[in-house]
């Protein structure tokens, strides 16, 4: 049996190693995420979960599943063995719901503790509610509205104000729970006496709702396939309430809560938990008057990581990608360089378009090892699925769009076609100069970006764009292949005046 030291104390400053595993003991799941330090951002390195159920008989007996408890007992020794392998210095487990209510709760953290040198770290629901709302705040900073955690014994709310964490409430109203109503009015009673507990401080209406949890996340798959969405990625999918709630009736009205339906874009094991899933986020939604729901994979790990053991927080989205540049070799030659001279390029887009700059200059080489005929594709579809925690949904389509534009400028392409399902035609028209204007830089200085301080994007009369050298032989834009570059980015930058 594989027995790991303590974890260090989060204050040390022991940083230095690349590995940190963070352990989260749920009701219905555990999960081991493995980190990476890159440039000094955490990197999810691997990430393993087993489906135990610990808390499925909580409700009952008041103590944790038999089953459950055997099951992670043969997980946990993988993960301890499985870190230990992989060179883990830093193991931290956390327990939620089910071991905090049990009864036995404490003895089975204690027995993890004596077999495993696993030391678990029992939080209680407020702080489950601030660690996950911590976690919206990991990829929306100036997040606003209301935070909920669904799990799979309680449901943790949590207020968000501009970035600041406010009031958090825990309610009973887990997945495992919910299946226990085979009739859904009577899970509809169970969830309206929760709510109706609910404090004051807790707001009235509230724009936007954050939805954490592995079976909100399934639900926002299944009407990601019911309504044809060209994006097949959960985190950060942003649905109007008008759009989303004729999902949630037909679950929550149509299947009964046992039943445990196959659903398009749902696996079997989370499909019985989906109407009860429904009908909590639909009495929600009503309850709170919400506008927009936006369901996030970032919640209790990433915010316990950020406040409890990585002192530094969260990096921005462009150290984000710096960091995914780094882990496939691919960084960018001068990200800044190649920044300052696009600069005169982007003077006057606005700035939620112009500050994406910045990631896609740290990205601008990552295919450059590939095969020259699938660079283009190869680009795109990493940029596309970048596991950046920060990335919107647009805001991946555009990098990745752009990204195609580096390497080819056949932007019509139907590889490029859910890119630009989910832009604007300003936005197309933008991640086109972008991507062609880099093309065009690439080439000129045969990759190495440091020579861009020599030469300048020099606007013409009449409009287009020319190169100016300085103190560099102009006869670097001689041939063919620098006057194409510079004949796409003019042909662009006229198109994109007109539209």
């Amino acid at each position: 049996m594989t027995k790991l030291a303590p974890a260090p104390h989060p204050a040390s400053p022991a940083l230095d190693g690349t590995h940190l595993a963070l352990i989260d003991i749920g009701s219905n799941s555990v999960r081991m995420v493995i980190f990476r330090q890159v440039l000094g951002c955490w990197l999810p390195f691997y990430n393993e979960k087993a489906a135990c159920a610990l808390g499925r008989d909580l409700a009952t007996t008041g103590e944790l599943s038999r089953e459950g408890k055997r099951l992670a007992r043969n997980i946990l020794k993988r993960f301890a063995a499985l870190a230990a392998a992989q060179g883990v210095t830093r193991l931290h487990a956390v327990a939620t719901e089910a071991i905090r209510s049990a009864q036995d709760g404490p003895a089975f953290a204690a027995e993890l503790q004596d077999a495993l040198g696993l030391e678990v770290a029992i939080i209680s629901g407020g702080e489950e509610g601030r660690y996950a709302a911590a976690g919206i705040l990991a990829c929306r900073p100036a997040a606003d509205g209301l935070c909920g955690d669904f799990g799979g014994s309680s449901l943790e709310l949590a207020t968000l104000a501009n970035g600041i964490i406010g009031t958090t409430v825990t309610l009973p109203t887990g997945a495992l729970r919910l299946q226990e109503y085979a009739n859904p009015h009577d899970a509809s009673a169970f969830i309206a006496a929760g709510l109706d507990s609910l404090p004051s401080a807790l707001a009235a209406s509230t724009q936007t709702f954050y939805a954490i949890g592995g079976s909100w996340r399934s639900l926002a798959r299944y009407h990601q396939q019911e309504t044809g969405y060209p994006l097949d990625e959960s985190h950060l999918y942003c649905v109007p309430v008008a759009e989303l709630l004729p999902t949630l009736r037909s679950l929550d009205a149509e299947i009964q809560l046992t039943s445990g339906k196959k659903l398009p874009g749902v696996s079997r094991g989370r499909a019985a938990m989906m109407p009860g899933a429904a009908l909590l986020l639909e009495m929600l939604l009503r309850r709170f008057g919400v506008e927009e729901v936006v369901f996030s994979a970032c919640g209790l790990r990433e915010g316990y990581l950020f406040q409890k053991l990585v002192p530094d927080g969260a990096c921005s989205l462009t150290c984000e990608a710096a960091a995914y540049a780094r882990i496939q070799a691919a960084e960018a030659v001068d990200p800044a360089a190649l920044e300052a001279w696009l600069a005169p390029l982007l003077a006057d887009w606005p700035t939620v378009t112009r500050d994406l700059a910045a990631p896609f200059c740290q990205l601008s080489d990552i295919a450059r090892y590939e095969d020259r005929e699938r660079r283009a594709f190869l680009a795109y579809h990493k940029a596309l699925f970048l596991p950046c925690r920060s990335l919107d949904h647009r805001e991946r389509a555009f990098l990745a769009l752009a990204l195609f534009a580096r390497y080819d400028s056949k932007l019509d392409s139907p590889i490029t076609a859910t890119a630009r399902q989910l832009l604007a035609p300003q936005e197309q028209a933008a991640a086109a100069i972008l991507g062609a204007a880099t093309r065009l830089a690439k080439t000129v200085t045969g990759g190495r970006d440091p020579l861009l301080s020599h030469i300048r994007l020099e606007p013409k009369r009449g409009g287009g764009w020319d190169l100016r050298f300085e103190g560099l032989p102009p006869d670097l834009a001689e041939g063919d292949h620098v006057g194409r570059r510079l004949k796409t980015l003019n042909r662009l930058a006229e198109k994109k005046m007109i539209l």
